[in-house]
């Protein structure tokens, strides 16, 4: 199984001699100007995300930020369900859920999807995410909200989620923060960038879109397909199983925040290129660090290699942890509509 060093070592951009092309980082004065804008940034991020973990009932101190993530993991059990024991062991579990709950999902999801499809039938350009998805903000109290909530308390009850997921945590509670409806189609596989890395020639990598998640810190997360096949060749989610137990620190997850906003989360522009590579490569890190791996590197192999694909001739639903690297497919053909649901623990 890989290590979380090896995988930060194959994505700073030392190991990337073909990256970047002929373009020139900052120099001198310029250059200190630059890292001292970062470290300030960082320190923003830093704080920030403490503030956050002290919301969920959870305490951090500068030592807390060196460590890795300090809840602890315990090994599956005799007697531990089925989806438990699977959650421990590889970060993520699946389910076929029950066809009289998976028909009233797909009714209620309707509305949702039907205003999706009128905001991409008005795009314009390149996509850009807000037009493939309608945010449920949690808790709601919109009426038209209702049979969904009414819903989702039936599918808990049902497979009890909010318990699986304070046993996994050691959590005294958990929430739903958000729903979110999405649909993806070829259009949305435009992200050039973030499908080559820095180099605009090379072709798309095979690691493109491997990540783990910003904010995941006592997250959980929850997708349920709502397209009726989903394969490879429509966006079927991937999780490299094992790899919620070997995420970075949380230290390094505060510089990975920073450079979202200091550099933009997929950085195209010249410039924010430039400012990426003039910091010091132990601030070159990315969260969306998949297509900075390099062909046929160690890192590329092992997280390829321990990636599982799921199909809906195999489950219609994923529960995960989202530290764990994943992604959700490319679609080639047709498109993908799921229902995302975000689960928080609370201490």
């Amino acid at each position: 199984m890989l290590g979380p060093k090896q995988v930060i070592y194959d994505s700073n951009y030392t190991t990337h001699p073909d990256y970047g092309g002929s373009l020139k980082g900052f120099t001198g004065s310029a250059r200190a100007d630059l890292i001292a804008g970062f470290e300030r940034e960082r320190a923003a991020a830093a704080e920030k995300i403490s503030r956050e973990i002290a919301s969920l009932g959870f305490t951090t101190s500068p030592e807390d930020l060196a460590k890795s993530w300090w809840y602890p993991y315990r090994q599956p059990e005799p007697g531990d369900p089925g989806d438990l024991a699977d959650l421990l062991r590889n970060g993520i579990t699946a389910y076929q859920i029950d066809p009289a709950l998976k028909s009233a999902l797909l009714e209620i999801s309707e509305p949702f999807l039907a205003t999706i499809a009128e905001k991409r039938r008005q795009r314009t350009g390149r996509p850009h995410f807000p037009d493939n998805k309608v945010r449920v903000a949690m808790p709601t109290s919109d009426p038209e909200h209702r049979p969904l909530l009414r819903l989702l308390r039936n599918l808990f009850d049902e497979y009890q989620w909010d318990k699986r997921a304070t046993q996994y945590f050691g959590s005294k509670s958990v929430k739903v923060s958000s729903a979110i409806f999405k649909v993806a189609g070829k259009a949305d596989n435009a992200w050039d960038w973030e499908c080559r890395g820095f180099d605009d020639k090379r072709p798309p990598t095979p690691a493109r879109g491997l990540h783990f998640d910003a904010g995941g810190y006592f997250d959980m997360k929850i997708i349920f397909y709502l397209t009726e096949t989903v394969d490879e060749k429509n966006g079927a989610f991937r999780y490299s199983l094992g790899t919620h137990l070997e995420t970075p620190s949380l230290a390094d997850m505060v510089t990975r925040n920073a450079i979202e906003v200091f550099c933009g989360a997929t950085p195209r522009r010249q410039e924010q290129r430039r400012r990426f590579l003039s910091l010091p490569s132990d601030y070159r890190r990315r969260i969306d660090f998949g297509p900075d791996l390099r062909d046929g590197s160690e890192a590329m192999e092992a997280l390829l290699g321990a990636e599982k694909v799921f199909r809906t001739d195999q489950a219609d639903t994923v529960f995960f942890d989202t530290r764990g690297i994943h992604r959700g497919g490319f679609v080639d053909e047709g498109e993908r509509s799921i229902l995302q649901l975000t689960l928080r623990a609370l201490n």
